[in-house]
């Protein structure tokens, strides 16, 4: 007999959501679709365009041969009229040098040519001779002048377009966006306003004299240009203008009040001769394809927005807009609920988390999930449990720990006995009027009682002093005046609180191993200054220090903070190491020694010591 088994609670709740999730996907492949038939009506249309763009290439290139046809007859008929047996063409940049009547001579014949072209070819609306000697000769449908003052004052020439097609080659400059009134001084009043212009530029140039004339404009209203790609164009979704690539300023468009303006695409575009890039115009998305124009210095560039890709599938996206906001909605709902059912306990475990982290650690997490995240917050209560019990645990032994190293590196004997004998034999003294016992006894007296005092841990400077200069008082009974001892204590500084008995072992130290008693020069230096955030207590004897081997094991045991049990320099070890529990990584104790005598630096940060003055 099969013995039925209960499905696992988190597959099952697991199981729902990708359930739903399926749905999802085939929502995803009716989109996938969806946008793949944009896709091909994208592409539909970009080569569409791209035949369009060469189409429109090919008509400029019509446009430029004209132009070229027009400057040749043009540049024939001013050779070969020959006035006063002088061709027109020679004396275009010497008329300033002519007498009055010969100058409007040549002149009525120069401009009798240049009408004779414009009325010619209807296309035109302006020519425009700028000379080398600073000439200005115009022909417009407005009339014809010239100008003989100088053209510094006008735009082609402050602008730089008279240099930049005075510097090029044989060869045609094409620039546009510009009103007639500023290429044509004969059009200014009746065009200035209304009337944009394409010009063609044109060095002229002497060959027999091999001199530079001048240049020569023919311009053509810039409707000539956008009549021949109106038709092309004729889509009501898209724009279509033609931009320079050097200035970046559209000289043609479809929307007139575009001409003059910059394209805001031409940064964008790279160097291949064709492309597209998508872009957001007045919060839609556009698809801007452009063309490189062979037949100018041009980029051709239509603008299509995504929503004319789309207009023939309202109806499919409708539909699709409908299952998809249902499909979504319903999957919505339904993995709120499954992931809050599931989410419920994670997050409660999460808080407790948070709470142990902050050092909460009574925080428990309440609940009773029959799952595997139940027995995960089970587990989670227990070791919060245990880690609360260690942690208490382990504090209880360190502060044993630090309190019994501390009080084991005082000395741990009956004071008040040692002291009351002591008042016993200077009774004694004073009876025996043994005066110097007696004032030994006093001194040593001071020396014990401060020794001993138990139950302060720490004292002042003033008060450590004291005491190293009664046991320097001893040393000198004992041995005669064979030490002495120099303080240099800042006046703000003798109120700050130390440890006990920090200097009086490293004083000891110095006794015991650094003098020759035989010399009465021994020098014992104290010095506590303050530098920046530190307080420094410096010690420093004259003695014969220690060998290198020696200093380097002391060092090691200093900066281990190790105590040492037995040796030489038992009390300078275990300085380090009562300095240590009571400060930490706020002190530090250097120690430098050579055949000038011994240093020892205790450096404590001011910020741990207590001053007992308020300051």
């Amino acid at each position: 007999m099969i013995k039925y088994r209960r499905p696992n609670r988190i597959f099952l709740e697991l199981f729902i959501p990708v359930a739903i999730l399926c749905m999802l996907v085939i929502s995803i492949g009716y989109f996938v679709y969806y946008r793949q038939t944009i896709t091909i009506l994208q592409e539909k249309q970009e080569q569409e365009t791209l035949q369009k763009f060469r189409q429109q290439d090919s008509g400029l290139d019509k446009i430029n041969d004209e132009i070229d046809k027009i400057f040749n007859i043009l540049l024939n008929n001013l050779i070969f009229t020959n006035v006063d047996n002088v061709d027109l063409f020679s004396q275009l940049n010497r008329l300033s040098g002519l007498k009055e009547g010969e100058r409007i001579t040549r002149l009525k014949h120069i401009l009798a040519q240049m009408d004779g072209i414009l009325e010619g070819y209807s296309q035109l609306v302006s020519i425009d001779i700028y000379t080398s000697d600073q000439n200005i000769i115009s022909c417009s449908e407005a009339g014809t002048f010239y100008d003989f003052s100088g053209m510094g004052d006008y735009p082609l020439y402050r602008n730089g377009t008279y240099q930049n097609v005075m510097g090029k080659e044989n060869d045609w400059y094409l620039f546009g966006a510009n009103p007639l009134g500023d290429i044509s001084i004969s059009s200014r009043d009746k065009y200035n306003q209304d009337t944009n212009v394409i010009t063609w530029a044109h060095k002229l140039f002497d060959v027999k004299g091999g001199s530079q004339i001048g240049m020569i404009c023919l311009s053509i209203q810039e409707d000539y240009i956008s009549d021949s790609y109106r038709y092309i164009f004729d889509s009501k979704e898209a724009d279509f203008y033609l931009a320079d690539i050097q200035s970046g300023e559209i000289i043609s468009s479809l929307k007139s009040q575009e001409i003059g303006q910059e394209c805001p695409y031409i940064t964008e575009i790279g160097e291949s001769v064709y492309g597209n890039l998508s872009a957001e115009s007045e919060g839609e998305r556009i698809n801007v394809l452009y063309y490189r124009l062979s037949s100018a210095d041009w980029l051709a560039v239509s603008v299509y927005p995504y929503s004319g890709y789309q207009k023939d599938t309202v109806l499919f996206r409708r539909i699709f807009s409908i299952i998809l906001a249902v499909t979504l909605v319903s999957l919505f709902v339904i993995l709120l609920l499954a992931v809050r059912k599931i989410m419920r306990p994670v997050e409660k475990l999460m808080e407790a988390m948070a709470q142990v982290q902050e050092g909460n650690l009574e925080y428990k997490v309440a609940g009773n999930w029959k799952n595997e995240v139940g027995l995960l917050v089970s587990s989670y209560n227990s070791m919060a449990q245990s880690v609360k019990n260690l942690i208490i645990q382990k504090e209880r032994v360190q502060q044993e720990k630090t309190q019994q190293e501390i009080l084991a590196l005082r000395a741990q004997i009956n004071p008040h006995f040692m002291l009351n004998t002591l008042n016993t034999i200077k009774c004694m003294a004073v009876m025996a009027r043994a005066e110097n016992v007696e004032n030994s006894i006093v001194i040593f007296g001071k020396y014990i009682e401060a020794l001993f005092r138990v139950q302060k841990a720490f004292h002042t400077i003033r008060e450590e002093i004291d005491f190293l200069k009664n046991y320097i008082k001893i040393y000198n009974m004992r041995f005669g005046e064979v030490v002495k001892l120099e303080l240099d204590v800042e006046d703000e500084l003798w109120e700050i609180q130390i440890p006990r008995i920090v200097l009086q072992p490293v004083v000891e130290n110095s006794l015991q191993h650094a003098f020759d008693y035989s010399d009465s020069k021994n020098v014992i230096r104290i010095a506590v200054t303050q530098r920046g955030e530190q307080i420094e207590l410096l010690l420093q004897d004259n003695g014969r220090g220690m060998s290198l081997e020696r200093l380097m094991e002391l060092r090691i045991m200093v900066s281990n903070h190790r105590e040492e049990s037995t040796g030489e320099h038992v009390g300078i070890a275990n300085v380090a190491r009562r300095l240590y529990l009571y400060y930490g990584e706020q002190q530090d104790m250097q120690i430098i020694s050579n055949e000038m005598g011994t240093t020892v630096c205790i450096r404590i940060s001011r910020k741990c010591l207590r001053d007992t003055a308020g300051k």
